[in-house]
């Protein structure tokens, strides 16, 4: 990326919390757990060959930790990889997930053949990247590392956070613009976290009806894909639609 870009997302979120913080919360361990369970099941259902021959990406992987759940569900460490532009993250997935790869690499430009993955892995990605221009060129190097018929998960925000000037919501338009000629499956998921982390100990009595209210779900969730991989595959994930 370039640097003002660069710079600017490496100051935004060096001071976030970490990962062990955030578990510290119960309303943050009751979305984080209502989305593997999405994955799981997504996996389940969309994949035309076992999970252990699939080749990962996990694109803006952070600490590691989707890459390491995906590893212990069935994922082959020698086919999964993380990439970052955050060199402290980095670090911390090197010394959490040993057994993994993980690389220190700019969205624009991936250090990878065209077509070598089979998922790539996009969780609270785009959001980060403000400048639209740049977004649309690290959707077009994620395409061409993307193999035919390989799928892209989605997780990212649906709403702008009014105390958070550094996320840009990712519409579904905004979506489509990204990845024109890919058919898009999303389901709304996860409460919006100001609520859920502040559900204390009424989190298992409050989180399943307020997280049933479509308006109050903040994140989209699911497949990029081409056409002619809907024609060839099952049913979507059965997370919540809106």
């Amino acid at each position: 990326m370039p640097t003002d870009e660069a710079a600017r997302l490496r100051k935004a979120y060096a001071p976030l919390r970490t990962f062990g913080e955030l578990m510290a919360n119960r309303g943050f361990r009751r979305f984080f757990q209502e989305r593997n369970d999405a994955l799981a099941e997504l996996l389940s259902g969309r994949l035309e060959k076992p999970l252990s021959e699939c080749r990962i990406l996990d694109f803006g992987c952070g600490g590691g930790v989707v890459a390491g759940w995906l590893n212990l569900h069935g994922a082959s460490s020698e086919r999964i990889i993380g990439v970052d532009i955050q060199r402290e993250r980095i670090m911390c997935a090197r010394r959490t997930y040993p057994h993994l790869t993980f690389l220190e690499a700019s969205g624009e430009h991936l250090p990878f053949s065209a077509g070598e993955f089979d998922i790539i892995i996009a969780f609270t990605v785009f959001s980060s990247i403000l400048d639209r221009s740049i977004a649309k060129k690290v959707s077009t190097e994620i395409r061409r590392v993307l193999a035919i018929g390989g799928i892209i998960i989605w997780y990212d925000v649906r709403y702008p956070n009014p105390f958070n000037l550094q996320l840009r919501a990712m519409t579904r338009s905004r979506i489509r613009s990204l990845f024109p000629g890919l058919t898009a499956e999303l389901n709304t998921l996860t409460l919006l976290p100001p609520i859920a982390e502040r559900l204390g100990p009424l989190t298992d009595a409050l989180y399943p009806p307020l997280a049933s209210i479509p308006a109050l779900r903040s994140h989209y969730f699911g497949l990029l894909h081409s056409v002619a991989e809907t024609e060839n595959t099952g049913a979507v994930s059965r997370a919540r639609r809106a």
